[in-house]
């Protein structure tokens, strides 16, 4: 089964990084000063900064080696293709620096995973979050991007709408349709694993990670009181058939016909 935060709940300390860090960072990037830490991951280090004139930013910055740079110009590909209105648009990019980085919009807003945190949502909450982050899959999709990570702790809630960030396991259909086709499905099926969550209040798969994988594999899906037509497009979401699964935009006209 295939199963850069902003803004998100931490403890304060973690929020200001090391001192030592932050102070040795001092020009790295330019014009742009760098406030603290925001993570890390295995694509990159994920930093907010105060652009010269203008608000914040955040800038992500990798490893000076030939894969990290191809990596990060696949990166940067795939968010220019998909565009401002669900993703954090591309201010700058220097793959040429010493510690080569991508400078992004900084979106406010909690992430997904937060707001799921909470416990499920009413009827009309989960249909209105099924049909928004169907939309932004659906546009995805469309620009011939597969996200290839579209957890929760990747999706972005602010008062603007919903957006994806982290790119960094993008794939575009140009470079590989095989590959394409795999992440496709794999965003997919996190799109019915939110949809469950948001109307149920839990994971539609066992909290164990090795009876999640042998649910999965059975068809053993757990919807808990789910009804109507969220129900139903979460469970073919989440079919172990990944070719089974509706595209983004099927699901997307599906929850524009139905009635909470």
């Amino acid at each position: 089964m295939d199963l850069t935060t902003h803004n998100t709940k931490t403890d304060p300390a973690d929020l200001l990084g090391d001192p030592n860090e932050i102070e040795s960072l001092a020009g790295a990037f330019g014009p742009y000063t760098v406030i603290r830490r925001l993570g890390a991951g295995m694509q990159g280090v994920a930093y907010l900064a105060a652009a010269p004139h203008g608000p914040s930013v955040v800038i992500k910055a990798v490893e000076p080696t030939r894969r990290s740079r191809r990596a990060m110009d696949e990166e940067v590909r795939a968010l220019r293709a998909v565009g401002g209105i669900f993703a954090p648009s591309v201010l700058d990019y220097r793959p040429e620096a010493l510690r080569p980085y991508l400078v992004m919009e900084y979106l406010e807003g909690r992430t997904l995973e937060e707001e799921l945190a909470g416990g499920l949502l009413s009827e009309t909450g989960t249909l209105r979050l099924a049909v928004g982050l169907s939309a932004l899959l659906s546009a995805v999709h469309a620009a011939a991007v597969a996200h290839g990570d579209f957890r929760a702790k990747n999706l972005i809630v602010s008062p603007g709408g919903l957006y994806a960030v982290d790119y960094g396991c993008a794939r575009l259909r140009a470079d590989s349709r095989s590959e394409f086709r795999r992440r496709r499905q794999a965003d997919l099926l996190w799109l019915g694993i939110h949809i469950a969550r948001a109307g149920s209040g839990a994971f539609p798969f066992s909290d164990d990670w090795g009876k999640a994988i042998e649910d999965y594999h059975d068809g053993k899906i757990d919807l808990g009181s789910m009804s109507g037509v969220p129900r139903a497009v979460a469970r073919a979401l989440l079919s172990n058939r990944a070719g089974r699964r509706p595209a983004a935009h099927t699901i997307h006209a599906r929850l524009l016909g139905s009635k909470a």
